[in-house]
C-alpha cells in the first residue's frame, strides 16, 4: 500500500467520520439550535478531507486533461469547508448560552458567511471576472457611443481589476486571517457564556469545547504559517496534515 493511497484513505475516514457525527447529532434533536449548529459546523469540517480525497482519486485515475480541469473544480470545492468558521461562530451564539434571543435583528446573523462566500466566488469566477473587467477597460478607450458611456467609470474598472488581482494573489493570507478572527471571536463568546453557568455538567462541556477550540486554533495557525511562510516542498503536505488534525481535534471535542 503506497503513501498516496494511505493519505486518501485517511482523508476519507476523517471526512466521513465528521459527516457521520454531523448527521447523528442533528437527527438526535433537530429542533434544538445547539444540535443544528453543531451538525452544521461538523458537516462543513468534513467537506475538507472528503474533497481532498476525491481530488486525489480523480487526479490519479482520470485522463490527464480532464484530471486537471476536475482537480481545479475539486480544489474550489475544498474551500467550502471554510464555512466551518461562521458555523463555529453561530455555535458560540447558542452554546452554552442562547444569545440569539437577545439579538435585535437575528436574521443579520446570516451575513457572517459573506467572507467565505466571497472567497469561493473569487476562486471559481476569477478568470471570468478579470476577462469582463479587461473588456470594460478596453471598451472605455474605444471611440464611439460605448466608449463615451464607459469613459467616466473607466478608472473605477481599472482600480477594481487591480484590487481583484491583489486579493487573488494574497487570498491565502487574507482569508486565513479572517478565519483566525472568526475562531477568536467564537472563543470570546464561549468564554463569556461560561461565566453565566451554574450547572457543573454544562460547565465541564463548555471547558471541553474551549480546549478543542484552542487546540484546533493552534494547529490551524501552524498549518496557515506552513503554507504562507515556509517555502519548502514539504510545506504543502505538512500544512494539509496539520489542517486535518485541527479539524479533527476541534470538531471531535465539540462533538464529544
Amino acid at each position: 500500500m503506497n503513501s498516496e493511497l494511505i493519505q486518501t484513505l485517511i482523508f476519507f475516514l476523517t471526512g466521513g467520520f465528521l459527516v457521520f457525527l454531523a448527521i447523528t447529532i442533528t437527527r438526535d434533536n433537530f429542533t434544538n439550535r445547539v444540535n443544528r449548529a453543531t451538525g452544521a459546523l461538523l458537516f462543513c469540517a468534513g467537506l475538507g478531507p472528503l474533497s481532498m480525497a476525491l481530488g486525489d482519486i480523480i487526479v490519479t485515475q482520470g485522463p490527464e486533461g480532464a484530471a486537471n480541469i476536475t482537480e481545479y473544480a475539486v480544489y474550489n470545492l475544498y474551500h467550502i469547508w471554510e464555512l466551518f468558521f461562521p458555523a463555529l461562530l453561530a455555535f458560540s451564539w447558542v452554546f452554552p448560552v442562547d444569545r440569539l434571543r437577545q439579538f435585535k435583528h437575528p436574521r443579520l446573523r446570516y451575513l457572517i458567511v459573506i467572507p467565505q462566500l466571497v472567497h469561493i466566488a473569487l476562486l471559481t469566477l476569477y478568470y471570468r471576472l478579470v476577462t469582463l473587467l479587461n473588456y470594460l477597460v478596453e471598451s472605455s478607450e474605444a471611440e464611439g457611443l460605448i466608449g463615451d458611456i464607459l469613459q467616466p467609470v473607466a478608472w473605477l474598472f481599472s482600480q477594481l481589476l487591480l484590487a481583484v488581482a491583489w486579493v487573488r494573489t494574497n487570498e491565502e493570507l487574507i482569508f486565513g486571517f479572517i478565519n483566525i478572527a472568526y475562531v477568536l471571536i467564537a472563543m470570546y463568546f464561549l468564554e463569556a457564556g461560561k461565566r453565566y453557568l451554574t450547572n457543573p455538567r454544562l460547565l465541564t462541556q463548555t471547558r471541553l469545547v474551549l480546549w478543542g477550540a484552542r487546540l484546533g486554533l493552534g494547529l490551524y495557525v501552524l498549518s496557515f504559517l506552513s503554507w504562507t511562510i515556509w517555502d519548502s516542498s514539504l510545506s504543502e503536505p505538512v500544512g494539509v496534515y496539520l489542517l486535518i488534525a485541527a479539524i479533527l481535534l476541534g470538531g471531535g471535542f465539540i462533538a464529544y
